[in-house]
């Protein structure tokens, strides 16, 4: 299960991280370098009966994020 505990030290969060495997981050978010990945993955939370999603990014350069999405991303999206 995902955010059961309330952790918010850098140093817990890597602990926790090292007994979730990368399969299980794959199947619940998006994580992807590319515009297609995105949209693809994007596209099967749809198909699978999603209708809210919630972008969030990791990245140090959120304006970047933004920008990826609006440009690259949404605008394939119905």
């Amino acid at each position: 299960m995902f955010f059961k505990y309330d952790v918010s030290d850098p140093r817990e969060v890597e602990a926790h991280g090292r007994f979730v495997g990368d399969e299980a981050i794959a199947k619940r978010c998006i994580v992807g370098t590319t515009a297609e990945e995105h949209i693809r993955r994007v596209k099967a939370f749809a198909e699978a009966g999603f209708n809210h999603l919630y972008f969030v990014s990791s990245s140090p350069d959120e304006p970047k994020f933004i920008r990826f999405y609006g440009e690259k991303v949404l605008p394939y999206l119905e």
